[in-house]
């Protein structure tokens, strides 16, 4: 049976005898809870999202995907942030015209090459110049944004 034999392969095995570059742990998480914000050249936070149990000597590796509707013209500029404030990745979005109605799903992507052991907490924030409405089910789409987190061994 191959799983009895791919479970006895690594019975015994521990953090310290796994080679680097080896995945530890991946964690996805999603959320449909709809928020809006009105335009502001603020830093707004729209949801913060955490990976358990980091092991020393690793990075994280994260994939998200935004859920936004845009209204109008405007940009929008969306990053992530650690515990300590540190902008790990950043993208953004330009939308024209009134009326202009449109459900792009930016994926921003990004990297903590020094995570604290424990459980490690992320946010993703944004700035705009017009509404933003994120998790916004519509017919434009389905209102879930989500985020892979990959534990990568040093």
């Amino acid at each position: 049976n191959g799983t009895i034999a791919l479970a006895s392969q690594f019975s015994g095995m521990t953090h310290e005898s796994v080679p680097s570059g080896s995945v530890l742990q991946l964690v996805t998480v999603a959320t449909s809870t709809a928020t809006i914000s009105n335009g502001t050249a603020t830093a707004v936070g729209l949801w913060a999202f955490s990976i358990p149990n980091v092991k020393a000597g690793s990075s994280i590796f994260g994939s998200l995907n935004i859920s936004t509707l845009n209204e109008n013209t405007g940009s929008k500029s969306f990053w992530v942030e650690d515990a300590s404030g540190a902008v790990l990745g950043s993208a953004k979005i330009r939308t024209a015209g009134l009326g202009a109605w449109n459900m792009p799903m930016p994926t921003l992507q990004f990297k903590d090459t020094s995570p604290s052991m424990g459980t490690n907490t992320y946010t993703l924030k944004v700035t705009h110049n017009n509404v933003v409405y994120m998790n916004y089910a519509t017919d434009y789409g389905n209102g879930v944004s989500s985020v892979t987190l990959t534990e990568i061994k040093q």
